[in-house]
């Protein structure tokens, strides 16, 4: 009885531990992707309130001549 919970364990252990870390490198794997695509859309959406921002807001036109 002894060996065979021995050779069960032998056999288990490494599925598992395969298991184990396959499933996380799928996981760092699809969300590696998904972390550059949410910085890209937030760096788009930073560049759009700014541009509102601008456009709500235009700075100041120095005229020509006038330095008062």
């Amino acid at each position: 009885m002894d060996k065979s919970k021995f050779l069960l364990h032998i056999i288990l252990l490494p599925l598992l531990l395969f298991l184990l870390f396959s499933s996380l490198f799928a996981i760092s794997a699809t969300a590696r992707p998904l972390s550059h695509e949410l910085n890209s859309v937030l760096q788009t959406e930073k560049k759009r309130r700014l541009d509102t921002i601008i456009d709500v807001n235009p700075p100041p036109v120095p005229s020509g001549g006038d330095r008062r």
